[in-house]
């Protein structure tokens, strides 16, 4: 690996809205057993735990956010922070990281 490569812990982190969980669960799934690394909130986030800590480190430890867009994606002040933070780390990544969107 090149020194100047981040690692990342994952490879995708699931951004969705809770009207499409179940779909996040079967993305996930899907991912996982095409050997991906997927950080989804249904299945790593404590409940009880510290959100917005779990969606920072989250966003930090994936290479590629992955949106499940859904019709109330944009309603949610969370959804939208995940978006504009990711995409600045795109903007400075070089290529590395993507953002992906799966229509719900």
């Amino acid at each position: 690996m090149n020194p100047t490569t981040p690692a990342f812990a994952y490879d995708f982190f699931l951004s969705r809205r809770g009207t499409v969980a179940a779909v996040a669960r079967e993305v996930a799934d899907v991912l996982a057993g095409e050997d991906f690394k997927v950080k989804v909130q249904d299945y790593d986030f404590a409940s009880g735990g510290q959100f917005v800590a779990d969606i920072d480190n989250a966003l930090k430890q994936a290479r590629h956010l992955l949106i499940l867009y859904s019709h109330d994606y944009h309603s949610s002040f969370w959804t939208r922070q995940e978006f504009y933070n990711f995409l600045a780390s795109v903007a400075v990544s070089g290529g590395k990281r993507r953002i992906c969107v799966l229509r719900c």
